[in-house]
């Protein structure tokens, strides 16, 4: 006689599996943001943060897998609540931590409000870059350009964060 194997459903286990990583993952996510390197901020509680990486933009929730990434100019928008409160703030450079209690960290030499930026001075920022990077190149100083090419880089980051 045949033995034939019962069908057994994963649901339960997974229910039981989601219901329990509930209890190991802390809600919301403990995140430290300070607005500028010498300014220690207390750790405050998100529900999302969403972060331009290098290597692409990526959210980070509760349960998120330990990460270190490089941050590249742009905005980091910090979600309080989901889809109610989100802040957003831009980053010139910096590194994120995602540590494996399931908090995070951002460090950034500075973080500035989006809505504290001046859309006139930052389209006057990118056009004196990029005028400084079109005069550099034919000089071939190369610290001279690599620093004009930041700016025009950060500027324009910024110009798109602005919506200017």
């Amino acid at each position: 006689m045949k033995k034939t194997r019962q069908k057994t459903s994963l649901w339960p286990l997974l229910a039981l599996l989601c219901h329990r990583s509930a209890l190991f993952f802390p809600h919301p996510l403990p995140l430290d943001l300070p607005p500028n390197a010498s300014t220690p901020t207390p750790q405050r509680q998100v529900d999302l943060v969403l972060l331009p990486a290098v290597t692409g933009d990526f959210g980070v929730m509760p349960g998120h897998v330990p990460t270190v990434a490089q941050l590249r100019p742009g905005v980091v928008a910090v979600h309080s609540e989901l889809d109610k409160e989100v802040e957003k703030y831009f980053v010139s450079s910096g590194f994120a931590f995602v540590h494996a209690d399931s908090s995070a960290e951002v460090c950034a030499v500075e973080a500035v409000r989006v809505s504290d930026l001046d859309p006139d001075a930052v389209r006057a920022g990118l056009a004196d870059h990029t005028a400084k990077l079109a005069a550099l190149q034919a000089k071939g100083d190369d610290y001279e350009i690599a620093a004009a090419q930041v700016g025009v880089e950060v500027f324009s980051a910024m110009s798109a964060a602005v919506g200017a």
